[in-house]
């Protein structure tokens, strides 16, 4: 529907559109290259995450659906928004790493590797970084004494991550693949995919895919997803192509032309992995967060949503064999028709994480 931009958008007009934006209200048939681009990537720090996010989002997703694009470079895990690992198309992982440049640039200079690399040419560890790698794939222990001889007194660590923040690389396979692990392996991301690097990045329409995906939002809100800083003349310089609507308190959110407001639907119940950009993607975190609730400590858990909104974690009990139990921890006591609601949806949660078996469910009782 459209919005009436005459009325502010309620918290709970912003919650149900964020949950419409994000493929969660009903889970669609979009295949996975569809989906991550229109989120602009999936946090993806914890290997197994994508899985469990696509799996909430995409009707009869099963783990090879992910797995073999993964395989074939169509898709990869690559550093992005706010320097962190981010699971994205081949096409954006070229076109979106220009824009956070300045994050991997203010992030090195941060970083505590940084006095290992006092009086280095980063332009020249860059270059020394690609020649290095070549056309393989390397973990950092096995990059950086390569470089070390040519920096002498630098840090081989420190050098070593300096290359992930100068060069666009990406983690290759058998990271990131389902029921396989492996040790982190760099691979100069335009060598890998064969694809030309972009020289400047869009940063006006990276913002207008995040407000597709993400919006209504403020100028913080983009800030707080992207990490790139100073944006409010970027879209001061853009608002006479956005929407502007008003919240309750009279804060100024902009969105796409024709961005879709959500009905005041009712919202399944979802369970989301560590570090879901649903919960990382706005300075203002009210629309997903009950009122007065303290984040700190929830922030990237493994968490699942009642009636569109953080309910409380989930964990899961793996043992030699296989998945044993998922315990969901809620918030709140749950009524009746709600508990029902999460079991049953953390039951297929366990089908799905256990390849079809059966695990056992435990909800742990409010302290």
């Amino acid at each position: 529907m459209s919005a009436d931009r005459s009325r502010p958008l309620t918290l709970r007009a912003l919650n149900r559109t964020l949950l419409l934006r994000q493929r969660l209200l009903e889970r669609t048939t979009d295949g996975v290259a569809l989906v991550l681009t229109h989120l602009v990537g999936m946090q993806a720090q914890v290997p197994a995450s994508p899985y469990t996010a696509l799996w909430s989002r995409i009707a009869d997703f099963s783990p090879p659906l992910l797995a073999e694009p993964l395989v074939a470079r169509e898709v990869v895990r690559t550093v992005l928004m706010r320097g962190t690992i981010h699971l994205v198309t081949a096409a954006d992982c070229m076109e979106l790493r220009p824009v956070f440049q300045e994050v991997m640039d203010r992030e090195l200079r941060q970083n505590s590797w940084r006095d290992g690399l006092i009086g280095a040419d980063l332009a020249a560890v860059a270059a020394a970084g690609r020649d290095a790698l070549g056309d393989g794939a390397l973990t950092p222990i096995q990059l950086g004494p390569l470089l070390e001889p040519l920096f002498p007194g630098n840090d081989p660590r420190g050098l070593a991550y300096a290359i992930r923040n100068l060069v666009p690389l990406v983690q290759v396979p058998p990271r990131g693949l389902w029921g396989k692990s492996g040790a982190t392996r760099h691979a100069v991301a335009s060598r890998w995919l064969g694809r030309d690097e972009v020289a400047d990045g869009d940063v006006e329409g990276t913002l207008l895919r995040y407000l597709a995906a993400f919006g209504p939002a403020t100028v913080s809100d983009m800030q707080a997803w992207s990490r790139v800083q100073a944006l409010r003349p970027v879209v001061e310089g853009m608002r006479e192509r956005l929407v502007v609507h008003r919240d309750e308190r009279g804060k100024e959110l902009f969105d796409v032309p024709g961005g879709e407001i959500a009905d005041d639907v009712a919202a399944p119940v979802r369970f989301l992995p560590d570090y879901d950009n649903l919960f990382l993607s706005h300075a203002d975190r009210t629309r997903i967060f009950p009122q007065g609730l303290a984040t700190a400590g929830l922030i990237g858990k493994p968490a699942f949503l009642v009636d569109g909104m953080f309910a409380g974690s989930w964990s899961a009990l793996r043992e030699k064999g296989g998945l044993r139990r998922i315990s969901v921890h809620p918030l709140r006591a749950l009524t009746a028709p709600e508990r029902r609601a999460v079991l049953a949806e953390a039951e297929e949660l366990g089908s799905f994480l256990s390849d079809g078996g059966r695990v056992d469910l435990t909800v742990v009782p409010v302290p």
